[in-house]
């Protein structure tokens, strides 16, 4: 946050999916544990307390930075409870930054949407290597410019 902060005060924060989460039952939790992380042996009870105490984290470090933030609406999320439907994603992301219904109707297409779908974040792991993108905020059409971190 303090490195973003140096470039815009904009910021927003989402929350976890904790709904998802906590509504996932012993067989899809471990159905997705073995696909996603096959390596972890924590437990769903484990998971969904680490997700509540990381949640409350991140709105402790809204409110000390005065940054929005922003709590996830569950019906984004389908069968898979931790990334949002294809179908939810410009609703989601419109809705998320704060995009008037005006601009909504003058929406840029998806040219720029899937520029950001597929700029990668500052730091990722990949196959248990980690990578390292340098951030230079991708300008948008409307002026504004996304870092991912």
């Amino acid at each position: 946050m303090e490195r973003l902060q140096r470039f815009t005060k904009d910021i927003v924060l989402t929350d976890l999916p904790l709904a998802g989460i906590r509504d996932l039952s012993e067989g899809k939790f471990l159905l997705f544990r073995s696909i996603l992380v096959p390596s972890c042996r924590l437990s769903l009870r484990e998971v969904v307390l680490a997700a509540e105490q990381l949640n409350d984290g991140l709105a402790a470090l809204a409110a000390a930075r005065s940054i929005q933030f922003f709590r996830l609406k569950p019906d984004w999320y389908g069968f898979d409870p931790f990334h949002m439907r294809p179908s939810q994603w410009r609703p989601a992301w419109q809705e998320i930054l704060g995009v008037s219904s005006e601009a909504r109707r003058k929406s840029h297409g998806r040219a720029e949407g899937l520029k950001l779908y597929f700029t990668l974040p500052e730091r990722q792991w990949l196959l248990g290597r980690e990578q390292h993108t340098p951030q230079v905020g991708i300008k948008l059409r409307r002026g504004a410019r996304v870092w991912l971190y």
